[in-house]
């Protein structure tokens, strides 16, 4: 009755039900911050909160951090700016600078040649120096071990 008399007819449609007030929402100073930290250093949304809690004893849930990052367009990254693709698998090959001080060793249960009751084995050795591959029968490796000096 107030809307239609202070407005007229058009008070009577309908209105936006948006608060015009917001007394939780985050500051100016803190978005411009997160979207600093995004634009400049590349962080995601975890790390930007642990940086704004450690260095500026602002505390923002990652969550938060992520729904600011969506709001203003940047919650992905272009593919060059990205610090690593998680498809790819980061691994980094160990190996030792002489022959001779780490031999990986591997044993595989052969299947049983028909009619015998003999179960056989096969040792593969690879030296992680010179990628050097030996395969050998349990007899050979076991003769070689205790012909070699320790």
């Amino acid at each position: 009755m107030r809307r239609y008399e202070e407005q007229g007819e058009s008070g009577l449609c309908d209105q936006s039900k948006r608060p015009i007030h917001f007394p939780r929402e985050t500051s100016k100073e803190v978005v411009s911050k997160v979207l600093y930290l995004r634009q400049t250093y590349h962080f995601g949304a975890g790390r930007i909160s642990s940086y704004l809690k450690r260095y500026h004893e602002i505390t923002l849930s990652s969550s938060t951090v992520q729904s600011i990052l969506v709001r203003h367009g940047v919650n992905r990254l272009p593919a060059n700016q990205r610090r690593y693709d998680r498809d790819k698998h980061h691994w980094k090959r160990y190996e030792k600078q002489q022959p001779g001080l780490r031999v990986q060793v591997d044993v595989k249960f052969l299947e049983r040649i028909a009619g015998s009751k003999k179960r056989f084995y096969q040792f593969t050795s690879i030296d992680d120096c010179t990628r050097i591959r030996v395969l050998t029968t349990a007899i050979d490796f076991i003769d070689e071990v205790r012909r070699r000096p320790t």
